[in-house]
């Protein structure tokens, strides 16, 4: 996708991690200051809610008028769009908080699927859980009126969650492997899981579902080799990573950065790339109205790519 067909959609903050679009067209995105902010259509940005204690991360719609938003050490949480709060959905299990809830995403019934990425290292050292490969990501399940049920355990950085659309199975996105696994909720496969969609082009984030039944996977950057090379080094030599800048995560993901649609099988069929001043690193999209809506991590402005 050529860069100078992207558009820019200035917001009042950085980092717009994610986006959910409304049935009216609404787009909604959280900044790194931990407010909520809505995007009427044709009309300019307003903020909706305030996350407090950490920032937001996923966002997804939640029944009438409300988002499920996960806010890492927070958990995830229930805003009300036109009250203005924010109230806890789930913020531990077992007895232990979470410490990176990450991403979610709702089935029809109202049951929300989340993701944990790490038990060991919070989001600030996510390129620490990367090359330590601390494989402590799980993905749960939050059924109505019910706690919360871990679904899958062991994956290494635990990122995107999307349901497939006939709700029998729900894929999430291991970020440190390249991979998309899938973990079957229904039929003979039930409580089993697999690797979905493998040699990705770069670490993938969010996942979104396409408007023909494919799933979008965000990729914000490529795979970089210094990262690879710790990750497969002894564990005395993988401590460089401390060392790196706290905006080293930044520094790697410059330049073009992709979303991709996978179809039925797992297999990539369409790109989406954006090389753009003003804006860098895509960690979430939104298919709606035939424009894929992108979100950053970084960047003070939502791309919008024309499908």
């Amino acid at each position: 996708m050529a860069h100078d067909q992207v558009r820019l959609v200035p917001l009042p903050g950085k980092g717009p991690e994610d986006v959910a679009i409304g049935p009216d067209g609404t787009v909604y995105t959280g900044l790194a200051d931990g407010r909520i902010v809505a995007l009427p259509p044709d009309s300019p940005p307003r903020v909706v809610a305030r996350i407090e204690g950490d920032r937001p991360y996923g966002v997804e719609m939640h029944g009438d008028g409300e988002l499920v938003v996960c806010a890492a050490s927070a958990g995830a949480l229930v805003v009300d769009i036109r009250a203005g709060t924010a109230t806890s959905l789930v913020s531990a299990f077992a007895g232990r908080r979470f410490l990176t809830c990450n991403n979610s995403a709702v089935a029809s019934d109202g049951t929300v699927y989340f993701s944990e990425s790490s038990q060991v290292h919070a989001m600030a050292r996510y390129l620490v859980d990367l090359v330590q490969s601390t494989r402590t990501g799980r993905l749960f399940r939050k059924a109505p009126g019910s706690g919360a049920e871990l679904l899958c355990e062991g994956i290494d950085f635990a990122n995107g969650v999307a349901l497939a659309p006939d709700e029998r199975s729900v894929f999430v996105a291991e970020t440190a492997t390249g991979r998309v696994r899938r973990v079957w909720l229904e039929g003979p496969e039930q409580g089993k899981n697999d690797v979905f969609a493998d040699g990705l082009p770069g670490y993938p984030d969010n996942l979104a579902s396409a408007a023909d039944g494919g799933l979008w996977v965000a990729v914000p950057s490529k795979r970089d080799p210094l990262l690879e090379a710790l990750r497969a080094a002894p564990k005395p030599a993988q401590s460089l990573i401390k060392i790196l800048p706290p905006k080293a995560g930044e520094l790697l993901a410059k330049g073009e950065t992709v979303a991709v649609k996978l179809d039925g099988t797992g297999n990539v069929v369409r790109e989406a790339r954006i090389k753009q001043r003003g804006f860098q690193t895509l960690t979430g999209m939104r298919e709606h109205g035939g424009e894929l809506w992108c979100g950053s991590l970084y960047s003070p402005a939502l791309a919008v790519v024309p499908l």
